[in-house]
C-alpha cells in the first residue's frame, strides 16, 4: 500500500507558524520541538490516514484529529489518497465551525 499525500491548507500552515512563533518567545527549544512533533505526526498520517479519532465537538463532520502534546491536528482524508491538514490548534481553544476549517 502506498502512502497518502499530505497537503497542508494555508490556514493550517498559518496555525502552526503562529504556534511556533508564540512558543519561541518563551522557549526556542520548545517551539522547535513542537513544530517537529506536529510535522512528524502529519507524516504518519500518510501511512495511517484513518488513525485519528473523530473531533468530539464536530461529530457529524466526519473530520478526524490527532493529538500532539497540547495541540490538535484536524485533518480530512480524501478518496484520492490525500490527507488534507485543515487546522492545528491548542487543545483549550474552541474549534471553528466546519465551514471555516475547510477553507
Amino acid at each position: 500500500m502506498s502512502s497518502a499525500r499530505i497537503v497542508w491548507t494555508d490556514k493550517a500552515r498559518r496555525d502552526l507558524r503562529q504556534i511556533v512563533r508564540y512558543l519561541r518567545r518563551y522557549s526556542p527549544q520548545v517551539a522547535e520541538e513542537i513544530g517537529k512533533q506536529v510535522t512528524a505526526a502529519t507524516r504518519r498520517l500518510g501511512e495511517f490516514p484513518l488513525s485519528g479519532r473523530a473531533v468530539p465537538e464536530l461529530p457529524d463532520s466526519g473530520l478526524p484529529e490527532v493529538i500532539v502534546g497540547n495541540y490538535r491536528v484536524i485533518y480530512e482524508p480524501t478518496e484520492n489518497d490525500t490527507v488534507e491538514i485543515l487546522s492545528v490548534l491548542h487543545s483549550r481553544r474552541l474549534i471553528p465551525p466546519t465551514r471555516r476549517l475547510r477553507g
